[in-house]
């Protein structure tokens, strides 16, 4: 189990045993609340978002709380205290270059002047017209980071001035530790196996505004380091992201989320996944029964079950006696219509419909299906609640309703407010200060093991009631921090694999031959038929020799086929595909048969995932 520490404080840089040890990553994760993000008036609606209004901070504490000369160097502090080896950040807003290099005001008031930054890294060769602002720039003398391309920035530029009427780029970016990591480019050539590459199993991959990926190395890796397979053992690089899911749609997060594993496999530096670190704003709780959890099922068992219910284009329940975990089907089914009608944002007591809820079962399953055929083993580092706010949808309850219903294992807390002013609210009207989990740290769990965390909104009693920012945590996310173990890349010993590789072999072997017999035996029925009517033909013209009749004999020829031809090739097809599925069917059971393990090391094999290998006939 994790240690908890108190949030901000540095992670140690040791094991449970207490020795040190290089095998140690820690990564945090900051949302840096974009200045320009603070009460902006929103062009499409006139109006400022409710959840960028900060309500419960008074005009005579606004500057005090929400100032950039006031809340900057506190966001600074923390992350030059907090020590980790990766701070992922979120909403970083970038400075625009003039081309003279002199520095164009921010279009939002930082309360700091402004001027160019560090040499940095950015994903692509063209120079970018924006720079890290001045008040974060301290940061790079002990860090390097990461940025998206200038194309990238400028899409979310052009995004901000429609929208906002501001020339602005707000970024993910990833700032590491240049005393001990090293970022590592992707290789052209990819991840060696002993099969040619399939095309589409690995995904070409640039970093976007919304998630900032990069795979890194220990300066101490030498290439000693490497045993005769190619892998670097402890060492083996680690993949690093930032990632900020969409507000508003779960079908986006999946996407998000989605691209940004794929994307991982493309930093392979070895015939392996990275152990893999996404921390960020995910937008969402990971509640079960939402979409995003279904990236976290770890029970192989079940997790093969429901992908074999997604393969079939259904929702698998299984019964009490089948299902693993505390959820029976029933109380899963509960969490699906509960997080269904959270994500469409539904009124309270309303039920999604059949329709909305079918759409939600099939994304997923969708999921479900992607995490099994891809081998992927994620977990959540338990962090806790790290924002917290009134609650945007209704802003009056009643004293004997809850307002949010949430599930059993995961509470969140709420806080009453009352309403400022001289009059004294209602018996039955409150403000209500609710506490939402949105930031969170994905990880291999194969690869990496959590030895610590930071503490969050449970160990704040202050923040949680008095809402993010306020004047001592400058932003309106309470940062996370997770410390990591690095574990061997588990993997079948040399016998276990020969003979599960012998064994593919020897099904594809026999299945080429099963195939080759039933073509062989089609082409001779063929023949046969063509040779009858040969005869045919020969005993026809020896009735008749006449010019005229062997010209039109040869005219036909140039029409259909005779009616015997064509029931062959309709029956040679029908034959063809039947056994083409009975061997798809047989190459499905072959890999449902075998544990995660084992299927990936037949990925890693056959250089695709299972399910391109299964519908490759």
């Amino acid at each position: 189990m994790a240690t908890i520490y108190p949030n901000g404080t540095p992670l140690p840089t040791f094991a449970t045993d207490g020795h040190e040890t290089d095998n140690t990553v820690s990564v945090a994760s900051f949302n840096l609340l974009a200045p320009l993000y603070i009460r902006p008036v929103d062009q499409r609606t006139g109006e400022v978002q409710p959840f960028a209004s900060f309500e419960w901070i008074s005009e005579e504490d606004s500057d005090r709380i929400l100032g950039g000369h006031v809340r900057l160097p506190k966001l600074l502090k923390r992350m030059q205290d907090c020590e980790s080896d990766f701070i992922c950040v979120q909403e970083l807003q970038l400075e625009v270059v003039a081309e003279n290099d002199d520095v164009v005001e921010s279009p939002s008031d930082c309360g700091f002047d402004v001027s160019d930054c560090n040499e940095h890294i950015l994903d692509g060769t063209k120079k970018s017209r924006f720079s890290l602002p001045q008040w974060i720039t301290p940061l790079t003398d002990g860090y390097g980071v990461i940025l998206p391309n200038p194309e990238e920035m400028e899409k979310m530029a052009e995004r901000n001035r429609r929208v906002l009427l501001a020339d602005a780029a707000i970024t993910n970016a990833i700032f590491y530790k240049l005393e001990k990591w090293k970022p590592v480019s992707q290789k052209s050539d990819g991840m060696s196996t002993s099969r040619k590459q399939s095309k589409d199993s690995r995904i070409p991959y640039h970093n976007t505004t919304n998630c900032v990926l990069q795979s890194f190395i220990s300066l101490e890796v030498t290439i000693s380091n490497r045993n005769s397979t190619g892998d670097i053992g402890g060492y083996e690089p680690v993949a690093v992201a930032s990632i900020h899911l969409d507000a508003k749609s779960e079908e986006k997060r999946v996407q998000q989320l989605q691209r940004c594993l794929e994307r991982s496999i493309a930093l392979s530096d070895s015939p392996f996944a990275p152990p893999l670190i996404i921390a960020g704003d995910y937008n969402c709780e990971f509640f079960p029964g939402s979409c995003v959890h279904a990236f976290l099922q770890n029970d192989e068992s079940k997790q093969e079950e429901k992908a074999n219910a997604a393969n079939n284009n259904s929702l698998h329940i299984a019964d009490d006696n089948h299902i693993s975990g505390h959820h029976s089907a029933k109380l899963e089914m509960q969490d699906r219509i509960r997080e269904c009608s959270r994500a469409l944002r539904l009124s309270r007591n309303t039920l999604p419909s059949k329709e909305q809820l079918q759409s939600w079962n099939n994304l997923h399953a969708s999921v479900t299906s992607f995490v099994y055929e891809h081998c992927w083993k994620l977990d959540r580092v338990k962090t806790g609640c790290t924002r917290v706010a009134y609650d945007h949808g209704d802003e009056t309850i009643d004293d004997d309703l809850e307002s949010v219903d949430q599930p059993t294992d995961i509470p969140s807390k709420n806080h009453d407010k009352c309403n400022s002013g001289e009059s004294s609210p209602g018996k039955h009207e409150r403000r209500t200060m609710l506490q939402w989990h949105l930031d969170h740290i994905l990880y291999t769990s194969h690869s990496l093991m959590p030895l610590g965390k930071w503490s969050t909104l449970e160990d704040d009693e202050y923040s949680s009631e008095r809402g993010l920012p306020n004047d001592r945590v400058p932003t309106d996310h309470l940062p996370i921090a997770a410390l990591f173990k690095r574990q061997p890349h588990p993997r079948l010993d040399g016998k276990a694999r020969v003979i599960l590789i012998e064994s593919l072999q020897k099904l594809e072997e026999r299945q080429k031959n099963d195939m080759q017999i039933l073509l062989t035996e089609l082409d001779r029925q063929r023949a046969e038929i063509d040779q009858q009517q040969k005869l045919n033909e020969e005993a026809s013209s020896d009735r008749s020799q006449t010019h005229e009749n062997i010209r039109q004999r040869k005219k036909k020829k140039t029409g259909p086929p005779p009616p015997e031809i064509i029931q062959h090739i309709r029956t040679s097809r029908s034959r063809i595909k039947m056994m083409k599925e009975a061997q798809r069917v047989e190459r499905e059971n072959f890999v449902n048969r075998k544990c995660w393990l084992e299927r990936l090391e037949l990925q890693h094999f056959l250089g695709a995932t299972s399910k391109q290998w299964i519908n490759i006939l």
